[in-house]
């Protein structure tokens, strides 16, 4: 009985030595994952310019489509052909097209009735 009250502390010693190796290989994987972490953020705030630019010439194409649009609606005012047209502003005759009739579909309304 004796020596197992010796034996005590020692196997106490040892569990607290052990104890303390792997909290010290927690403490290290953690480190390693904050870095990581660390290094995924400064690619994402670096990448968050690029999006703002990329908003701001989707923005650009987006008004440049409106003034083409408004171009290709004047110009067939004028009784300009949409082949012309086309060629004047240098886009596809299709896109001159889809532009012209859909500005036919807004201008008359939907009865619900199908061509026959």
């Amino acid at each position: 009985m004796l020596s197992d009250a010796e034996a005590v502390p020692d196997r106490l010693r040892e569990e607290i030595r052990e104890k303390e190796r792997l909290l010290e290989q927690v403490n290290e994987k953690l480190d390693l994952r904050v870095s990581g972490l660390k290094r995924l953020l400064e690619r994402a705030e670096a990448l968050v310019p690029l999006e703002g630019e990329a908003g701001l010439r989707d923005t650009e194409r987006a008004g440049s489509c409106r003034r083409n649009e408004r171009k290709i609606l004047l110009m067939a005012d004028d009784g300009i052909d949409p082949g012309t047209i086309a060629e004047r502003l240098s886009i596809p005759r299709d896109e001159v097209a889809f532009v012209l009739d859909l500005s036919r579909k807004r201008a008359r309304p939907d009865t619900g009735e199908r061509p026959s």
